[in-house]
C-alpha cells in the first residue's frame, strides 16, 4: 500500500480457522457469518464497538488523511454523532446527504491535496 491509497475494511467478523474464513469469504464464516456484521452489533456485545468507529481510529492512527463514516437513518445517528471522537473527518447520513457530494464538498472547500479524488467526480 502506498499513499494516497484508498483502503476499505471488512465489515464481516472472522474466526480465521474455517474454510470459508480461511478463504476469504467472512461472511461464510461457520462461527460469525452474518451474524456477526459490525455496525450491525449492539455496542454491548464484544467487541464493544462498531466496525466503522474501529475503522476511522484505526485508519487515522495508520497515517490516513482523511476518513469518512456513513450510516442510515435512525439506526445510526449515535455511531454518526459519535464519529468524530474517532477521529473522523467527516460523518454522513446517506438517508440525507448524498455521501459524494459531502466528500467531494469536505475535501475540495479545504483545498486538500493529501485526499486522492473520489472515483467519478472530477
Amino acid at each position: 500500500m502506498a499513499a494516497g491509497d484508498q483502503v476499505a475494511v471488512e465489515v464481516f467478523q472472522s474466526c480465521r480457522a474455517c474454510p470459508a474464513s480461511r478463504a476469504g469469504e467472512y461472511r461464510r464464516c461457520a462461527r460469525h457469518g452474518l451474524a456477526d456484521v459490525y455496525g450491525f452489533l449492539s455496542v454491548d456485545r464484544e467487541p464493544d464497538l462498531w466496525g466503522g468507529l474501529c475503522a476511522a481510529a484505526a485508519a487515522k492512527e495508520a497515517g490516513a488523511g482523511f476518513v469518512m463514516v456513513t450510516g442510515l437513518g435512525a439506526r445510526d445517528a449515535d455511531r454518526l454523532v459519535l464519529a468524530s471522537e474517532f477521529d473522523a473527518d467527516l460523518a454522513v447520513d446517506v438517508s440525507a446527504d448524498d455521501p459524494v457530494a459531502e466528500l467531494t464538498k469536505a475535501t475540495m472547500a479545504g483545498e486538500r491535496d493529501d485526499v486522492p479524488p473520489v472515483h467519478g467526480v472530477p
